[in-house]
């Protein structure tokens, strides 16, 4: 009977999976090979890319609780500069800060994220479809730990 090695497990070297994604739509926004490298994401990165649409609409009632309802044109502006508008999907929310905490190479924050998805949707697309393959497939296992007890085995 073979059960799960948790000492084994627990002291492997772990990396996570990374890939470098051909980006020729960008190429007038690089010096350079028009590469995007991301990475796949930890499980609390996951976490928090699919609680972003709550989050969203959180700060969406909590900017229309601040400003008065009179004022429509103020929590307009408001939301628009955070990037909360009430036609963003949740799908498309998720994909911006999936690629905010997965970007390896170059590093973006949402603002950058949010224009990309906009300008040029099927690069976004790309990359955090990219990113979500990358964390399916889990991070790569490095070498092992010697026992140190064992001797080296001789080619027979």
């Amino acid at each position: 009977m073979s059960g799960f090695e948790v000492d084994r497990f627990a002291s492997a070297e772990i990396t996570p999976r990374t890939d470098s994604v051909p980006v020729p739509d960008l190429k007038d926004w690089f010096d350079g090979e028009p590469v995007w490298k991301v990475r796949a994401l930890t499980f609390d990165e996951l976490a928090r890319a699919e609680e972003a649409a709550d989050r969203s609409a959180t700060l969406t009632k909590l900017v229309e609780s601040i400003v008065s309802s009179n004022a429509s044109e103020k929590v307009a502006a408001i939301k628009g500069a955070l990037g909360l508008t009430d036609d963003v999907p949740q799908n498309a929310i998720r994909r911006m800060e999936m690629l905010v905490a997965g970007s390896v190479e170059p590093e973006v924050d949402l603002t950058v994220v949010v224009k990309l998805a906009n300008v040029y949707p099927v690069v976004f697309k790309q990359l955090t479809d990219k990113i979500i393959t990358l964390t399916g497939q889990g991070s790569i296992l490095g070498k092992v730990p010697d026992s140190g007890d064992s001797p080296t085995s001789e080619p027979a």
